[in-house]
């Protein structure tokens, strides 16, 4: 089994090395078969990869080679088919976040506040900014307001703010929340298209979904993990 804290090319290497292990002993159906699974898994670690771009261009390297390498192992045309248009359209998933490559600037948004006032990102240049795409239908979300409250109090003094950003339209659960959980920051609620805007333009999958940008408005990093937020808000102030 591939231990957990195993790096990229440990990755890579792991699957070709299995490839290459069972070549010969299985049916062309079954290696068909086993080969597609593993070059989608290949392809799998490259969309979860963070949005670092000279990382990312070193994987598509990495994936390429491995593809011309094993495709010819896969016999079933429909199977061969089927991988080779997979690559295609996670090629062109992962393209289309290069806006948010570390460094491009981060989209602009105009939404309003919890009294109806409107905001936008350019009003937050100068801070270091913590963007919470939450619901208030979500758990996590819900459950980890202690933590993002925290998160607020520690680093509001050096120039750090919370941008909360609703993503469904329970606007009276959203204030009975807000009340409760005595939860900080800057609270935005979407209208008209905003939620599908911002689901396109941060790449928003699920949430919640936090994205830290500079205090010059560049993205630092998209889609961060909840527990690396305070990592990346430290070493950014």
């Amino acid at each position: 089994m591939l231990p957990q804290y195993a790096t990229s090319d440990i990755y890579f290497n792991y699957i070709h090395d299995n490839i290459k292990a069972i070549k010969g002993i299985l049916s062309d159906k079954m290696m068909s078969f086993f080969v597609a699974s593993k070059l989608s898994s290949a392809l799998h670690i490259m969309l979860r990869t963070e949005n670092n771009k000279l990382e990312f261009s070193k994987r598509l390297k990495k994936i390429d080679s491995l593809f011309v390498e094993m495709t010819p192992l896969i016999k079933d045309t429909t199977i061969l088919r089927f991988i080779n248009e997979y690559k295609v359209n996670c090629y062109s998933e992962k393209l289309n976040q290069e806006k948010l490559f570390k460094g491009k600037k981060a989209s602009a948004f105009y939404l309003e506040d919890i009294n109806g006032a409107k905001v936008s990102l350019a009003d937050f240049k100068g801070k270091l900014i913590c963007l919470n795409f939450w619901g208030t239908y979500c758990s996590p979300c819900i459950k980890s307001i202690p933590q993002k409250n925290e998160l607020v109090q520690k680093y509001s003094k050096d120039g750090f703010i919370l941008i909360n950003i609703l993503m469904d339209y329970d606007f009276k659960k959203w204030k009975e929340l807000i009340d409760k959980y005595k939860f900080e920051g800057m609270h935005l609620k979407c209208k008209g298209n905003w939620v599908k805007m911002l689901k396109e333009n941060y790449q928003i999958k699920g949430i919640p979904h936090y994205t830290i940008i500079d205090k010059e408005g560049n993205i630092v990093i998209n889609n961060v993990k909840r527990d690396s937020l305070d990592f990346y808000v430290k070493s950014n102030l």
